[in-house]
């Protein structure tokens, strides 16, 4: 659910938005290569195919999402540009996953641990809006 404000009401646009996004999460796995890649400095070398983590994962989160836009009123609808930031509020793995995770590949081979994980991401969006419906005005 996003709040948004626009700034002018002209041909161009601009908006800012807030909001709260719910993240649903199906999967987690270390592809293969990247288990190898991302072990910890002094562990032994991790040859396995990749580690599955769904069963320590959260399926479900929350996160803030903070935003800036511009629509430009085209022929027929808008041009759409905006860029959004969320942050995850909650960390994505189960707390009693930490140090006793399903796969004990990722502790034992890997030296890694499931806490403090959180989602950030960056998304930037283009798009275009075509009218489909205009309402007639009554009079």
């Amino acid at each position: 659910m996003f709040a948004q404000y626009q700034f002018l009401d002209g041909k161009v646009r601009p908006y800012a938005l807030a909001g709260v996004v719910p993240q649903l999460y199906t999967s987690a796995s270390y592809p293969p290569g990247d288990a190898t890649k991302n072990s910890i400095e002094g562990s032994p070398e991790v040859t396995s195919n990749s580690l599955n983590l769904s069963d320590d994962l959260k399926r479900f989160n929350l996160a803030v999402s903070l935003g800036a836009g511009l629509k430009v009123k085209v022929a027929g609808g808008f041009f759409n540009a905006r860029l959004r930031y969320s942050y995850g509020l909650f960390t994505t793995f189960k707390e009693s996953s930490a140090l006793n995770p399903q796969n004990p590949d990722l502790l034992w081979e890997l030296g890694e641990s499931l806490d403090g994980f959180t989602i950030q991401d960056l998304s930037i969006s283009i798009g275009y809006t075509y009218h489909i419906f205009i309402p007639k005005k009554l009079r």
